[in-house]
């Protein structure tokens, strides 16, 4: 044990607040580099394959028990919801069936009645006729049989499809 020429012990017994703090401070900035490294884009995907799939079943539910007719129009980078009214096709004014852009780097894939459907095809054709790929959904219940794919850059994947006794069904693989 050590005294000073004071007659003090100069002996620590555990750490200063300085000490602990700057522990402390270390901790916090380690452990926020690792939430942000963090991987987010399976949960990203599923929210958004949930998402489609919700809206899909609940136009579906719509179409039949109010009498309308829905389509989807399917974009690489997003989707969008029309109602026929008035003799044409109009955007949908519903705040649930608003446009949608995927999150940056997901990718939107379809096959429509079994072909691959060409999504890269633009503009509308007359009278408010959408070209491209389209899913009806029909107040008869009726609905094109599809299967809807979201990539994201690392190649994970969400489908989405009616092919199974024309329920809607998600998996995330």
């Amino acid at each position: 044990m050590q005294i000073s020429a004071t007659g003090r012990n100069n002996y620590r017994a555990g750490f200063t607040l300085l000490e602990i703090l700057v522990v402390l401070v270390i901790i916090g900035i380690i452990l926020s580099f690792a939430v942000i490294s963090v991987d987010t884009e399976p949960e990203k995907l599923g929210i958004e394959g949930r998402r489609l799939a919700s809206l899909l079943d609940l136009a579906a539910e719509e179409a039949v028990m109010n009498s309308k007719e829905y389509q989807v129009k399917l974009q690489p980078d997003g989707y969008s919801f029309r109602l026929f009214a008035g003799g044409q096709w109009m955007e949908s004014d519903d705040e649930l069936f608003k446009a949608r852009t995927l999150p940056e780097g997901f990718v939107l894939d379809a096959t429509l009645e079994g072909m691959k459907a060409d999504l890269k095809s633009e503009g509308d054709g007359p009278a408010g006729e959408v070209r491209g790929a389209v899913i009806f959904l029909l107040s008869s219940g009726e609905a094109t049989p599809f299967e809807i794919f979201i990539r994201t850059p690392t190649g994970r994947e969400a489908e989405i499809s009616n092919l199974e006794q024309g329920k809607i069904h998600f998996s995330q693989h």
